[in-house]
């Protein structure tokens, strides 16, 4: 799906006395599962979400991309409802380990980008790496910071440290015992014991597993939690990834911004795409000229222009300045495997194609290796002028946008078959 802006491209190029926001869209996971039945209340919980998010961080009035697009991740990252921060998943050791980062355009920056891996302390995984991308001169000019060193810069810093038990959500404490039948001799210490809660046999977990502490509940109660906590049985019926967004400013910058607690018990260690440069996300922006321009010399001209050691200046007439950012949710492995946010911009940058082209050319990729165009996930991307792209090779993709394309009104959808209102 792709939304095209009619009013965007004017204000970055004639830059408006105001700076704001352009354009954001987000995403909160993509999946190949659905359930028929779904309850009607879930359901508008998700679409709610989304639209609050969108709403709130567009009344805002960020004056940059980057602003834009951290406070609409962590609003993400509060929520229960998504794989991020409060509703992350347990890995196969019964640990939450988030996974963030951040990209963009603006300059200013002594990196343009910077993700953080290992994060199991901090309430905001999206607010630790804007710390490390704001620091991170001071900090070695590093691109990827991982574990408790990380964390304990973005402490001093005023980040959030949390205890463990924030984490612990019910349904996917119940997600990742479920799931231990079939893998219990992947890690040791992992007991083969069962126990009983909430009426249904289920496995152990390890002792050094998280577990809820009810002398010492856990604070930043959200009001998602209750309707969360309903449907805790219903494991295998929602998106289960990354959260993004990406934003487009009136100054002509994009931003991305990516938050994920990886897959449901993933083997301890593992990484995924969302702190993966190039991966599960990619901003970037360059000067192209239009093919219409490209061939406008002829041969004789540029074999003059060569004897004579003379600047060809035709080639400067009709430069466009071009933008693009990316963020994508699904199967994390299978991005990786493709390095899909990159190739798909350098498809557009070195390739002369359009986006409509590259963005096929990479989903058709990627879902070929996955070996179905359903489940492995999908994208949000804005290029320079304001236009949204919503691939999705998924069933579902929670996924919103504002923009003047939207009447600055959130839009939503989550099924992949679904027009967004």
């Amino acid at each position: 799906m792709t939304i095209r802006s009619n009013e965007a491209a004017s204000d970055v190029e004639k830059g408006l006395s105001t700076p704001h926001i352009v354009a954001l869209a987000i995403h909160g996971g993509a999946g190949g599962t659905t359930t028929p039945d779904m309850p009607a209340d879930l359901l508008a919980a998700y679409r709610r979400r989304l639209q609050t998010v969108l709403l709130t961080t567009y009344e805002k009035n960020h004056t940059t991309s980057l602003d834009a697009v951290c406070h609409a991740v962590l609003q993400l990252e509060d929520s229960p409802l998504f794989n991020a921060g409060k509703g992350a998943v347990f890995d196969l050791a019964g640990h939450t380990v988030c996974e963030s980062s951040l990209m963009t355009t603006q300059p200013g920056f002594n990196s343009k980008t910077v993700a953080v891996t290992g994060v199991r302390r901090t309430k905001n995984p999206i607010l630790l790496t804007k710390v490390l991308l704001e620091n991170n001169k001071k900090l070695g000019g590093h691109a990827f910071y991982s574990g408790a060193a990380a964390e304990e810069a973005g402490w001093k810093h005023g980040t959030e440290k949390v205890t463990k038990q924030y984490y612990w959500t019910k349904r996917r404490w119940l997600e990742h015992k479920q799931g231990l039948d079939s893998k219990l001799a992947d890690v040791a210490g992992v007991r083969s014991e069962t126990f009983e809660e909430q009426g249904a046999d289920l496995p152990a977990y390890s002792d050094s597993a998280m577990d809820p502490d009810p002398e010492h509940p856990v604070q930043h109660e959200h009001e998602d939690q209750s309707i969360f906590d309903r449907y805790a049985h219903l494991t295998d019926f929602l998106p289960q990834g990354t959260v993004g967004a990406v934003a487009l400013d009136s100054n002509g910058h994009l931003s991305v911004a990516t938050s994920t607690g990886g897959k449901t018990n993933k083997y301890p260690g593992r990484i995924g795409d969302t702190p993966s440069v190039g991966s599960g996300f990619w901003a970037d922006s360059w000067s192209s000229q239009p093919t219409l321009h490209r061939h406008k010399s002829s041969r004789l001209r540029r074999l003059l222009d060569n004897i004579l050691c003379r600047r060809n200046t035709s080639s400067k007439l009709g430069m466009q300045e071009q933008a693009i950012a990316i963020s994508g949710t699904g199967d994390g492995d299978f991005f990786l495997r493709t390095n899909f946010a990159s190739s798909l911009a350098h498809r557009i940058k070195y390739g002369n194609v359009s986006f409509d082209q590259a963005i096929d050319a990479a989903m058709t990729e990627m879902a070929q290796l996955y070996g179905s165009t359903k489940g492995v996930g999908g994208a949000i991307i804005l290029d320079r002028k304001g236009n949204a792209y919503f691939p999705l090779a998924a069933s579902t993709m929670n996924r919103g946008l504002i923009s003047d394309a939207t009447g600055y009104k959130p839009k939503v959808a989550i099924f992949d078959d679904e027009q967004m209102a």
